[in-house]
């Protein structure tokens, strides 16, 4: 019986939920749950954040926020010392459901001596509904000197008269 009481209470006290409690009264943190939190500026390819060297073995989340004409650009270095040509790139965006949120993927163009033109070719680009967007196994391509980058860009399609706090989850396999 006492091991029967000390199984459930260890079930019970290990679950899953996260209490919003601060314990102290305070403010709960909205970034809690992230990895990595979006920094402003970062509303173009050459401010963008640096996010990771891919592959990455484990999801990642990044937070941020988004207002009325505003991007968030994130970097993305793709390892050429990695074998296949090809990552296998997943994303799962959160936001507020009014929110048409908005993903563009891109690479950076390089001149024929392996430096980067300062432009950037659009290799996808993705719309979601109701404050989600998901896509699984997007090829992306990388060669040594020539696609080596990645930028994600997170936008909305739809006016936003708020701020709209998002979660970015990316990850490979």
């Amino acid at each position: 019986m006492k091991k029967l009481a000390l199984i459930l209470f260890l079930l019970v006290s290990c679950n899953d939920s996260k209490s919003t409690d601060t314990g102290g009264g305070g403010p709960v943190d909205p970034y809690a749950d992230c990895d990595k939190v979006e920094l402003e500026p970062n509303d173009q390819h050459d401010e963008a954040n640096f996010l990771d060297i891919f592959p990455v073995t484990s999801p990642e989340v990044v937070c941020g926020d988004l207002t009325n004409n505003d991007s968030d650009y994130y970097y993305i270095f793709l390892d050429p010392s990695y074998p296949p040509p090809v990552f296998f790139l997943s994303v799962l965006l959160r936001t507020d459901p009014e929110v048409v949120p908005v993903i563009k993927l891109s690479q950076s163009i390089y001149d024929p001596f392996g430096s980067p033109t300062g432009q950037h070719q659009t290799i996808g680009v993705f719309y979601g509904e109701q404050g989600i967007l998901f896509f699984e196994d997007f090829p992306v391509t990388h060669m040594h000197l020539v696609k080596n980058d990645l930028f994600i860009e997170v936008g909305s399609a739809s006016p936003l008269f708020n701020k709209h706090e998002y979660e970015l989850e990316y990850w490979n396999f």
